[in-house]
């Protein structure tokens, strides 16, 4: 594979660049076994799987995330459903609101605006 740069950070472990790894990651989806690569490129097995979860998307056809995206946007959730439960313990927002509630606040907002 030319091209693909390795880097030696010590004598025990290796810092691949990502085009390398996504290269041994599109080998892979093309038929590659992980161990043909394991051999071929002195790449740990483990490695190899990380890397595979690392840079498989998750979707089909042009809606798709990779999967440090879909970690972000869980965080995100979480970090809402959160703000969300301190804001109802203390009362700031409301459980359910009905349509008749929300219609109602509609028209009261439209008639402070119009007075305005």
């Amino acid at each position: 594979m030319e091209g693909c740069v390795r880097m030696e950070r010590n004598n025990t472990s290796k810092k691949y660049n990502e085009d390398f790894k996504k290269t041994v990651v599109d080998l892979y989806h093309s038929g590659t076994s992980v161990k043909e690569l394991s051999n071929e490129y002195g790449v740990s097995e483990v490695t190899i799987y990380k890397w595979i979860k690392d840079f498989t998307p998750i979707g089909t056809g042009e809606e798709f995330l990779m999967p440090k995206e879909l970690a972000a946007i869980q965080k995100e959730n979480l970090r809402l459903k959160q703000e969300i439960g301190i804001l109802k313990k203390d009362g700031q927002i409301c459980e359910k609101i009905t349509d008749t509630e929300l219609t109602d606040f509609m028209e009261e907002q439209k008639n402070i605006t119009r007075f305005k």
